[in-house]
């Protein structure tokens, strides 16, 4: 990746007033420079050490949001050549780095994720480091290093302060989206109150049961396996088939009186289509003509079968006579 060169990345002006005079040793940016050095070796700091190449990522709104690119090895560079004024301002480009990938990543992300603890693992260094600075002796500068070490506070505690503000807020939009759910799923309860159950109108009764025992009786043989699977379905316990002479016997205080009805209603269906197709046999029947009786062949057929009778009884006496 092509590097940019540090005369073409802006310096942040220090928020400091004009005649304020900042003490700066040499050690104190040589101990920055070791801290931005351990820094970039974390493994996690690899997206960081160069610029956002946003043309090949195609991340076209990068330079819309991020007015102020910066990344740690560019900082590198400017401690490198003495473009930084003191430790405060080494800070601030430092934390630019990780701000500006919070506020162009999402919230959650990654990325994100990884910004926000680098920064609180920089912010606890540093402070070391102030606090490293201050118990050190000094030759009259104390009151300076003093006024740089404050500053620097102030600007960890609005840090905190913003970090905070952006979770309370990430927060309320995460607790509004679960209202909202929320809202909807008591919706879709109330619309379920309306839901009404309703037992049959009206249960089989003792001679009810009687008469279904009956007509099952009379059932033709071709009707029982339907009868015997509707069974079944709603009682396992009858089992898969009869005994081994092909019977199969039927409990009625066994069965439920769902199932009874069920029963009863195919029981009805086919007894009212036995009465149908006997109904129409009997119609059939009648509508048949009567066989007409020819008196005349009757008569001839008598007096043959008499005149045989008697051919046969004068056989006899023939037969007897010789003997």
């Amino acid at each position: 990746m092509e590097q940019i060169p540090l005369g073409s990345v802006p310096i942040i002006p220090l928020n400091s007033p004009q005649n304020h005079q900042e003490v700066i040793e040499e050690d104190d940016m040589k101990d920055c420079l070791d801290l931005l050095v351990k820094l970039m070796a974390i493994p996690m700091a690899e997206p960081f050490l160069e610029p956002v190449d946003w043309e090949i990522l195609e991340l076209w709104q990068y330079p819309q949001l991020i007015k102020t690119p910066m990344d740690l090895g560019t900082i590198k560079g400017m401690l490198q050549h003495n473009c930084l004024e003191n430790p405060l301002h080494f800070a601030e480009h430092v934390r630019l780095v990780f701000r500006n990938a919070m506020d162009f990543n999402l919230t959650g992300s990654n990325i994100y994720n990884d910004a926000e603890h680098l920064l609180q693992i920089f912010d606890e260094a540093f402070k070391q480091l102030c606090e490293k600075w201050n118990s050190e002796p000094s030759d009259g500068k104390d009151d300076e290093k003093k006024d740089v070490d404050n500053e620097e506070k102030d600007k960890l505690e609005i840090e905190e302060l913003q970090q905070n503000i952006k979770k309370i807020k990430s927060n309320i939009t995460a607790s509004k989206k679960q209202l909202d759910q929320l809202k909807k799923s008591r919706k879709r309860q109330t619309k379920l109150k309306s839901f009404r159950l309703t037992s049959p109108n009206s249960l089989l009764s003792y001679k009810e049961k009687e008469e279904l025992c009956r007509l099952i009786l009379e059932l033709e043989h071709t009707d029982l396996p339907s009868l015997v699977k509707i069974i079944q379905e709603a009682n396992p316990d009858y089992g898969t088939g009869g005994g081994s002479d092909g019977e199969f016997e039927i409990d009625i205080e066994r069965i439920d009186d769902l199932t009874l009805l069920d029963v009863k209603k195919y029981v009805e269906r086919c007894t009212q289509h036995k009465r149908r197709t006997g109904t129409r046999s009997t119609r059939n029947r009648r509508a048949q003509p009567e066989p007409v009786v020819d008196k005349e062949r009757i008569d001839m057929a008598t007096i043959q079968t008499t005149q045989r009778i008697n051919e046969i009884q004068r056989q006899i006496l023939d037969i007897k006579s010789q003997i």
